[in-house]
Protein backbone atom coordinates (compact mmCIF):
# COMPACT_ATOMS: atom_id res chain seq x y z
CA UNK A 1 0.00 0.00 0.00
CA UNK A 2 2.91 2.06 0.55
CA UNK A 3 3.98 2.12 -3.31
CA UNK A 4 0.57 3.49 -4.15
CA UNK A 5 0.86 6.38 -1.91
CA UNK A 6 4.42 6.93 -3.32
CA UNK A 7 2.71 7.04 -7.00
CA UNK A 8 0.31 9.17 -5.50
CA UNK A 9 2.83 11.92 -4.31
CA UNK A 10 4.46 11.95 -7.85
CA UNK A 11 1.03 12.61 -9.78
CA UNK A 12 0.87 15.64 -7.03
CA UNK A 13 4.42 16.75 -7.97
CA UNK A 14 3.29 16.93 -11.46
CA UNK A 15 0.76 18.57 -10.64
CA UNK A 16 1.62 21.40 -9.02
CA UNK A 17 4.15 23.00 -11.53
CA UNK A 18 1.26 22.75 -14.07
CA UNK A 19 -1.07 24.53 -11.76
CA UNK A 20 1.09 27.42 -11.64
CA UNK A 21 1.95 27.64 -15.66
CA UNK A 22 -2.13 27.42 -16.03
CA UNK A 23 -2.50 29.96 -13.31
CA UNK A 24 -0.01 32.04 -15.43
CA UNK A 25 -1.73 31.56 -18.78
CA UNK A 26 -5.28 31.76 -18.24
CA UNK A 27 -7.20 34.35 -16.54
CA UNK A 28 -8.25 31.75 -13.66
CA UNK A 29 -5.76 32.46 -11.41
CA UNK A 30 -7.36 31.89 -8.27
CA UNK A 31 -8.24 28.61 -9.44
CA UNK A 32 -4.90 27.50 -10.61
CA UNK A 33 -3.26 29.03 -7.93
CA UNK A 34 -5.31 27.06 -5.12
CA UNK A 35 -4.97 23.47 -6.99
CA UNK A 36 -1.12 24.12 -7.56
CA UNK A 37 -0.88 24.71 -3.26
CA UNK A 38 -3.11 21.58 -2.45
CA UNK A 39 -0.77 19.69 -5.21
CA UNK A 40 2.14 20.84 -3.21
CA UNK A 41 0.66 19.78 0.00
CA UNK A 42 -0.10 16.53 -1.35
CA UNK A 43 2.98 16.11 -2.92
CA UNK A 44 4.88 16.56 0.06
CA UNK A 45 2.07 14.16 2.25
CA UNK A 46 1.37 11.03 0.17
CA UNK A 47 5.17 10.02 0.19
CA UNK A 48 5.81 10.83 4.35
CA UNK A 49 2.36 8.61 4.42
CA UNK A 50 3.80 5.92 2.05
CA UNK A 51 7.18 5.52 3.98
CA UNK A 52 5.74 6.15 8.00
CA UNK A 53 5.43 2.14 8.32
CA UNK A 54 9.37 1.90 6.90
CA UNK A 55 12.15 2.35 9.73
CA UNK A 56 14.87 2.77 7.41
CA UNK A 57 13.87 5.31 4.68
CA UNK A 58 16.68 5.03 3.19
CA UNK A 59 16.45 1.69 1.80
CA UNK A 60 13.08 2.20 0.13
CA UNK A 61 14.42 0.12 -3.05
CA UNK A 62 16.41 -2.54 -1.36
CA UNK A 63 12.60 -3.86 0.47
CA UNK A 64 14.92 -7.41 0.41
CA UNK A 65 17.31 -5.70 3.20
CA UNK A 66 20.25 -6.92 1.62
CA UNK A 67 22.36 -3.69 2.36
CA UNK A 68 26.16 -5.59 1.05
CA UNK A 69 26.55 -3.37 -1.87
CA UNK A 70 25.81 -0.50 -0.20
CA UNK A 71 28.85 -0.84 2.35
CA UNK A 72 30.87 -2.06 -0.55
CA UNK A 73 30.65 1.16 -1.78
CA UNK A 74 30.98 3.71 1.04
CA UNK A 75 33.79 1.54 2.08
CA UNK A 76 35.84 1.52 -0.93
CA UNK A 77 34.66 5.27 -2.89
CA UNK A 78 33.14 7.32 0.08
CA UNK A 79 35.43 6.73 2.93
CA UNK A 80 38.87 5.17 1.80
Amino acid sequence: MGWIYLLLGGVFEIGWPLGMKLAQATGHRFLFLSVSVISMALSGYFPLYGTKDYSDRDGLCRMDGNWSHRHIVDRHFLFP
